[in-house]
This record gives C-alpha cells, sequence and structure tokens, in this order.
C-alpha cells in the first residue's frame, strides 16, 4: 500500500526510530481508511506497544499533551504527529473522554474505536494491513458502521452520530441499519456547540453533502442543532414556493462549492430571510461563527432582503455593493439561487452588474477627497454624507472631473 503526503517522510522516520528501539509501531485510523481508498491522508497516527515514557525517550522533544490517555504528540513545523500506546479505554465521564485507559493488545485497541473503517492498522513491516473488525469489507462495500454495539459507541461520545453523518458525506458511502437506528435515540445537548459546528462545517464540505443532510434530517438531529426548521416549516422564501430549509437543501445539492463561507451562506441565510436579520446573532452565537463569517452572512442576507429593489437601483449601488470584499459571495449566491428559482430577475440585474464592474474587481479612485470637502466646510455626518454623494455621482458617470463636484456641492 502506498501512502502519500507531505509529512510522510517524518512519519517514516519516527516509525524506524520506534522499531529499531525493538518496540511494535503500525499506522492507525484515518491515514490507512484514506491510503486504502487511494486518497492523500491529511494526517498520519502511529500505535506502539511501547509506553508513553519509552517514547519520550526515543523522542526528547515530545509534547505531554494527552499523557494520561496513552498519547504522545511529536511536533514538527507547521503540523503534529500522534503517537498512542495500544489502550483499552475505561468508563466514559462525560460523554468525551473515558476515567481511565489500561495499556492494551493491538486488537482491544481496535474495539474501542468508533467506526470500523477508522479501526484498521497498517503493519509496514510486513506489509499487511491488520484488520480486526471486518473494517477492509466496509470500505469495500461503501458502508460506515460502527465497532460494536451503536449503542455503547453512541452513549461514549455522542459527537459520534456527526461523525458517521460526516464520513457519509466526504467518502459516498451509505449508514449501516444499526447505526443509523441508533442515532435518533440520543439527545446532543451534552456537546459543545463547538464540536456540533465543526463536524457540520466538515459535513457541509462533503463530496455528496445530500446524504449527510438526509441523515441529519431523518435521525430528527437536525430540528435539535438548528430549530428554526420547526419554527419556519410554512414559510416560503423564494417565487419557487420552498420552506427555508426546502431552500437550502436544493442550493447545497446543486452547489459543489466546498468553500466553508458558500456553505454557510446555503445552510443560513435562507432562515435569515425568512426570520430577518435580527436573529442572525443567534445563529452565530449558537455556532460559534467567526465575527467574519458573521459579516459574511450579515451582508450576503441584508442585501438579499431588498434584492427586489436592485434592478431600479444605479451603477454606484452595484459597483459598491458588488466590489465590496464580501460582494463575491453575495453575487455567487444570487446566480445560484436564480438557476433554481429561475425568476429572470437576477438575469437582469448580473448582466448589469457585470457591465459596470471594471477589469480586476479596481473601483476608480474618488475624484473628491475628504480634505477637499473640509476645506467647503463640511463635517461631521454632513462630511459623511457628502464623500458618498460625491462619490455616486463620479460611479454613476454625472461629473466627470474634482471641479464639477465641488460646484455641485457648493449649490
Amino acid at each position: 500500500m502506498e501512502f502519500k503526503g507531505a509529512v510522510w517522510r517524518e512519519v517514516k522516520e519516527v516509525i524506524s526510530r520506534l522499531e529499531k528501539a525493538g518496540f511494535t509501531a503500525w499506522l492507525a485510523g484515518g491515514c490507512v481508511r484514506d491510503s486504502l481508498m487511494q486518497r492523500v491522508p491529511k494526517d498520519f497516527d502511529i500505535v506502539t506497544n511501547a509506553k508513553p515514557n519509552e517514547i519520550e525517550k526515543l523522542f526528547p522533544k515530545a509534547l505531554e499533551v494527552g499523557k494520561k490517555f496513552g498519547i504522545i504528540i511529536l511536533p514538527f513545523d507547521g503540523y503534529q504527529i500522534e503517537i498512542a500506546t495500544f489502550r483499552r479505554d475505561g468508563e466514559y465521564k462525560d460523554g468525551r473522554h473515558p476515567k481511565s485507559v489500561t495499556f492494551a493488545s493491538p486488537k482491544e485497541d481496535a474495539m474501542r474505536r468508533d467506526f470500523t473503517i477508522n479501526a484498521l492498522f497498517y503493519d509496514p513491516q510486513k506489509g499487511e494491513v491488520v484488520d480486526h473488525v471486518r473494517g477492509l469489507e466496509d470500505i469495500k462495500q461503501k458502508i460506515i458502521r460502527t465497532v460494536g454495539d451503536p449503542e455503547k459507541r453512541y452513549e461514549e461520545d455522542k459527537l459520534r452520530i456527526l461523525r458517521g453523518f460526516r464520513f457519509c458525506s466526504q467518502l459516498s458511502f451509505g449508514l449501516e441499519e444499526k447505526t443509523f437506528l441508533f442515532a435518533g435515540k440520543f439527545s446532543l445537548s451534552a456537546v459543545s456547540n463547538e464540536r456540533i459546528r465543526d463536524e457540520v462545517l466538515k459535513l457541509l464540505g462533503g463530496e455528496n453533502r445530500i446524504i449527510g443532510l438526509s441523515l441529519l434530517e431523518q435521525s430528527g438531529i437536525l430540528a435539535s442543532i438548528v430549530p428554526e426548521i420547526i419554527e419556519t416549516l410554512y414559510m416560503r422564501v423564494s417565487e419557487a414556493n420552498l420552506n427555508p430549509w426546502q431552500l437550502t437543501k436544493f442550493l447545497l445539492t446543486k452547489n459543489k462549492d466546498s468553500r466553508e463561507e458558500m456553505n454557510l451562506i446555503y445552510f443560513f441565510v435562507p432562515f435569515i430571510k425568512a426570520l430577518g436579520l435580527e436573529r442572525l446573532d443567534q445563529f452565530t452565537d449558537r455556532f460559534r461563527l467567526s465575527r467574519e463569517n458573521a459579516n459574511i452572512l450579515d451582508f450576503v442576507g441584508r442585501h438579499w432582503l431588498r434584492f427586489s429593489d436592485m434592478n431600479q437601483k444605479r451603477n454606484s449601488f452595484l459597483l459598491t455593493t458588488f466590489n465590496h470584499k464580501y460582494g463575491e459571495y453575495l453575487f455567487e449566491f444570487l446566480e445560484n439561487l436564480e438557476s433554481i428559482v429561475a425568476t429572470g430577475d437576477w438575469k437582469k440585474t448580473s448582466n448589469a452588474v457585470r457591465a459596470v464592474l471594471p477589469p480586476h474587481g479596481k473601483l476608480p479612485a474618488p475624484l473628491v477627497l475628504a480634505q477637499d470637502l473640509m476645506n467647503l466646510g463640511f463635517a461631521g455626518a454632513a462630511l459623511g454624507e457628502a464623500i458618498k454623494k460625491s462619490y455616486a455621482w463620479q460611479l454613476d458617470g454625472e461629473v466627470k472631473s474634482k471641479a464639477e463636484i465641488l460646484k455641485r456641492l457648493k449649490k
């Protein structure tokens, strides 16, 4: 099996040092799964029979971040490699972490993991995949299945429910029947909003996100993390007579954009249209969105709310709106919205925008500067209004020179 990735050379060196010291050193988890599927792993995890203290002796720069769980972190320039001792987890205390761990055999280590496709090991010395859980068969059949009893796996960490949905989205796999049935029996109320947000964003960025969205909806989990779905069930937010969630699904299904910003727009803006911008803070607080992402949602939502009269707007409005640093998101959203609702309204506006936007998105420098206006006696709010007005005249082609603008303002 061939492994690729930016850190693969360092991973081989770590494995070699462990083996030369007389320890077993295997690759584990996602890097094995991804390599079997001809995907480039994002990170590499190593499992070994070496105890944490023994690992630290071999790697003096190792970090003790997860030492009590049998995990040692090796820092490199810009990334980390995780080395874990084969272990068996004790009882879970907080829906995320075990109270204790016991160093154990490779099979026991595999049996504590979440899904069979993530419980595979690779022995580089023998060139063999070590499979204690039928993970190879599940990869072949394209199935996400918990290791052992799904109820127990979910009880240990409720976030595994969303992780299963996310893997279906990213890998275009199906969810095994029992693994799905038990997903709807648990609440995510004890899971932090940050962890939920991270899994939802990964799900939305998946190659087959409609699978993940359907699992979220059918399991009942979606309504618990986005209760606005129930609130807006009978609201309509487009000419296609769709409620917000229906429109969100259409947008996310039709468009394969994997950018986080566009996925957030498709996911949230239809609800903002239905419930008003005043509800935006609830979304951003609940999902712990960054200030930048919140600003993007506000910009797109605010302009969609007044889109109906955009065709009557002057060139200055179109130029400043779509040349804004978030203008590209608004343009792409409205373009994709039109492909669904097909009213023809956006085509008129988009043609007007394309006609007036300058090459490379650069607007002309203002002919009149703030100092020029201050020299005329403008100050405070009047100064700000005069700056906006004079630049709008310039963009609309009503004036050609600084002198013309100043003459108008004097009147």
